[in-house]
């Protein structure tokens, strides 16, 4: 279990986590997910094209997280997070893009 989905757990949330692009859209499809954490250096893919992949299937919340300077936000990316992590930080913004979300779903 890495640091992130340990984050993730803490604030009360199932973590689903995939190896690959397809396991991915694939984990996706199946589960009704609040939010979607997508790492910029995304192994073997690209994570702006999976971004795309994702919001054609839902308009599910997204965080791309950025160890390079992303100076604007891309299509298809609600929040850019920039490594390192800090916990704290990124439990608050975790917690505010779900309740915007849901939220924006019930208006």
């Amino acid at each position: 279990m890495n640091a992130l989905s340990i984050i993730v757990r803490s604030c009360g949330y199932i973590c689903l986590s995939a190896q690959d692009t397809e396991e991915a859209v694939s984990a996706y499809s199946q589960s009704k997910v609040d939010l979607v954490i997508l790492n910029n250096d995304l192994i073997g893919g690209n994570a702006l094209a999976l971004a795309k992949r994702l919001k054609q299937l839902s308009n599910t919340p997204l965080i791309l997280l950025s160890g390079t300077s992303v100076v604007e936000k891309p299509l298809n990316v609600d929040l850019v997070v920039h490594k390192p992590i800090d916990p704290r930080d990124f439990t608050k913004m975790l917690q505010w893009i779900v309740s915007k979300s849901r939220s924006a779903s019930v208006a």
